[in-house]
């Protein structure tokens, strides 16, 4: 059976260090077909053609997805475009984001959460799956991974005690994680980039309460990763490669997150460490 795979932001960065990590291993057998969100098809298709190509197989095959995650017709049409290809999706990789801007929230916290309730029918569809042969497995259950941060993690420990106890109270909804998060936004001196990955943590933690025994969520941190978020970096921290970055995604589907749900995991391993000795943890939503 063929495993399918969005992964949004996937034609550069972390996205395309991904893709190319789940197509290279060999460490699992699945028929893998990656769908790769893009904002726009000629980019997915260059970087297919510039750095993928040779991943190619009958086993292995890779489609560019239009997709704009601050869009919601743009997100409409690519759950029909991916429907189209499979009325079943395996994994959503939530990885589209930005570090500044105006646009921080909307893309990085109401994109996930729009993109998730979207493509949510084709995640559970799994559950009519009549190769299903061990229903209490949980490793086979739909999964949906988010790219979010340790400055998340950071931000919620930094809230007083009455806002983080709210945020990661087991009875909190969206409706109300939104609120809060708009609310917190306007207040001065905000990181907002770290708001915004807090916000994804706590989505991940309701998606994962809610949807309990149906479908795996897992939030990850790739670490300080040379992406395109370094270009105006002048400080001193050395970031990690991109490849290194992205191994948190493929433990998280086939390593210490395999069948997990609920958790937080991060690319703990310094600069300079081979991919193959890629260290990942998994840690608190408040640290």
């Amino acid at each position: 059976m063929t495993k399918h795979i969005l992964i949004t932001g996937g034609n550069r960065g972390l996205g395309l260090a991904c893709i190319k990590l789940l197509l290279s291993s060999t460490c699992s057998s699945d028929k893998l077909h990656i769908l790769m969100g893009t904002r726009n098809i000629e980019a997915g298709e260059r970087a297919i053609s510039d750095h993928l190509t040779q991943y190619k197989n009958d086993h292995k095959i890779i489609t560019p997805i239009c997709i704009d995650v601050t869009d919601k017709l743009s997100i409409a049409k690519a759950v029909e475009k991916v429907r189209s290809i499979s009325p079943k999706l395996s994994v959503l990789i939530n990885n589209a984001g930005i570090l500044d801007g105006p646009d921080v929230i909307k893309t990085n916290f109401q994109g996930v959460v729009n993109v998730t309730n979207a493509f949510l029918p084709l995640l559970l569809e799994n559950e009519n799956d009549d190769d299903a042969s061990k229903p209490n497995d949980t490793s086979t259950l739909p999964c949906i991974i988010a790219t979010s941060s340790s400055a998340g993690t950071r931000f919620m420990a930094s809230l007083p005690q009455y806002q983080s106890q709210l945020l990661l109270s087991e009875e909190l909804t969206i409706d109300t994680l939104t609120s809060k998060i708009n609310e917190l936004a306007n207040e001065k001196d905000v990181d907002i980039y770290s708001l915004s990955k807090t916000a994804v943590n706590c989505h991940t933690q309701i998606i994962a309460r809610k949807y309990k025994d149906r479908i795996n969520a897992i939030a990850v941190s790739p670490g300080f990763t040379n992406t395109g978020m370094c270009v105006n970096y002048t400080g001193k921290r050395q970031p990690k490669s991109v490849e290194l970055g992205a191994s948190v995604f493929y433990e998280a589907l086939y390593g210490i997150g395999k069948g997990k749900s609920g958790i937080f995991l991060k690319q703990n391993s310094i600069v300079g460490t081979a991919v193959e000795d890629a260290e990942t943890v998994e840690t608190e939503w408040s640290t």
